[in-house]
C-alpha cells in the first residue's frame, strides 16, 4: 500500500489508499451489484484496517447523508416499565421516518455527562444525519451542545434555561390542574403530589399546575403533601407507608411513575385501603399497568404512536433537504392528555 496505516477520515483518502475510483469504493462500501467480490473484499478489510469511519455504508454520497436518525434511548432508573412506553413511540418514529426514506436506529444512552461525548462522536463520525431525545432534563448538556453543533435534533421534552429547540411535550402544566380539580371535584381536601425527580424538566410543570389546581379551588398550599418517587419499588412503598401514618394522611393522590404506582398498591393492601373507596389516585401518565393493576388506575392516556409520528414531522422542519419551502423552523408544541376515568378515584 502506498499509505501507513495511520486512519483514514474521508472517502477520498480510502480510494486513494487503493488505487481505486471513489465511485468504485463507494459502490463497494453500499453493498452494490456492480463491483467484483474481490474488489468488494479489499475496501471492506481497507476499511476495517484504517479506521474509516465516516458514512462507512456509502449512502447518499453525495449529499454526505447516511439516511440514518438515532433516537437515544436514555438508561433510567424505571427503565424496567419505560419499555412499554417506548415501544408504541418508536413504532411511530419509525413508520414516519420510512415514508421519508429514513431508518431510525436507536442506542441505548451512557450515563450521566457521558452521553453528551456519544453524541458527539455518534455525530462526528457521521454516523447519523440527525437525533432525538427524551427524558430531558432543565438546561439540559445534551441538547445544548446540539444547539452549538448546529446538529439537527427534535426532543420530546422541553429544557428550562436554553434557546428554543424542536420539542414535542405534554403540558404537565395543564394536567397537574385538571388532576387537582378532578381530586377537590369529589370532595378531598388533603392531597398529595408524589412526582418526578426534579432532575427531569417536567417536575417543575407538574408541580406548577398541581399548585394551581388547589389555588383556583381555594386549598391553602399547607393541605398539600409534596414528596419525589424514589424510583425503586422498595422506596417507593416504604414512602408510601410513611405517608399513610400521618396524623393527616391524604386522601387523594397524583402519582407520577410507575414505580410509585406499583409501591403505593402495596402499601394500600397492608394498610387495608381499596383505592377508588377508601383513598383516590390518579395517574399522571397511562401505562399498562394502570389497567393491569386492581382496581384499574384513573390515567391520563398518552398516544404514543402518535407522538412518535408528530415528533418526526417536528424534526423534518429542523432537516436540511426536508423542510418546507420556507426552510428549517424550529417547532415546538404541547399535547394536552385526555383523561381516562376507571376506578380508582371517588368521593371522599
Amino acid at each position: 500500500m502506498g499509505k501507513e496505516d495511520t486512519g483514514v477520515s474521508n472517502l477520498g483518502d480510502l480510494a486513494e489508499e487503493l488505487s481505486l475510483s471513489i465511485s468504485t469504493v463507494s459502490r463497494a462500501l453500499a453493498g452494490k451489484p456492480n463491483v467484483t467480490e474481490e474488489t468488494r473484499r479489499r475496501v471492506l478489510e481497507a476499511a476495517e484496517r484504517l479506521g474509516y469511519a465516516a458514512n462507512r455504508s456509502g449512502r447518499s454520497l453525495r449529499s454526505g447523508m447516511t439516511g440514518t436518525v438515532t433516537f437515544i434511548l436514555s438508561p433510567h432508573p424505571q427503565f424496567q416499565y419505560a419499555e412499554p412506553f417506548f415501544m408504541p413511540l418508536l413504532g411511530g418514529l419509525q413508520e414516519a421516518l420510512a415514508e421519508r426514506s429514513l431508518d431510525l436506529t436507536v442506542a441505548l444512552g451512557r450515563p450521566g455527562a457521558a452521553q453528551v461525548d456519544q453524541i458527539r462522536q455518534l455525530v462526528e463520525s457521521r454516523s447519523t444525519d440527525a437525533v432525538l431525545l427524551a427524558w430531558t432534563q432543565p438546561n439540559d448538556p445534551r441538547i445544548a451542545w446540539l444547539i452549538a453543533a448546529g446538529v439537527p435534533f427534535a426532543a420530546l421534552g422541553r429544557s428550562e434555561g436554553l434557546p428554543p429547540f424542536p420539542s414535542l411535550d405534554i403540558d404537565f402544566d395543564v394536567l397537574g390542574q385538571e388532576a387537582a380539580a378532578r381530586l377537590i371535584g369529589e370532595g378531598h381536601r388533603r392531597l398529595a403530589l408524589v412526582n418526578a425527580p426534579a432532575d427531569l424538566n417536567f417536575h417543575a410543570y407538574l408541580e406548577r399546575g398541581f399548585r394551581r389546581g388547589l389555588a383556583a379551588h381555594g386549598i391553602p398550599p399547607e393541605q398539600m403533601v409534596l414528596r419525589e418517587d424514589p424510583m425503586t419499588e422498595d422506596g417507593a412503598h416504604r414512602l408510601m407507608q410513611a405517608l399513610l401514618a400521618t396524623p393527616t394522611p391524604p386522601t387523594g393522590m397524583l402519582l407520577c411513575g410507575e414505580t410509585m404506582l406499583a409501591g403505593a398498591w402495596r402499601a394500600f393492601a397492608e394498610a387495608g385501603l381499596r383505592p377508588g373507596i377508601d383513598i383516590s389516585v390518579i395517574m399522571a401518565t397511562d401505562s399498562p399497568l394502570c389497567s393491569f393493576l386492581s382496581p384499574r388506575v384513573t390515567s391520563f392516556q398518552a398516544p404514543l404512536r402518535e407522538l412518535g409520528s408528530r415528533l418526526v414531522e417536528i424534526l423534518m422542519q429542523a432537516m436540511p433537504g426536508y423542510a418546507g419551502p420556507e426552510g428549517r423552523r424550529c417547532v415546538q408544541e404541547l399535547v394536552m392528555l385526555p383523561l381516562v376515568a376507571r376506578e380508582s378515584d371517588g368521593p371522599a
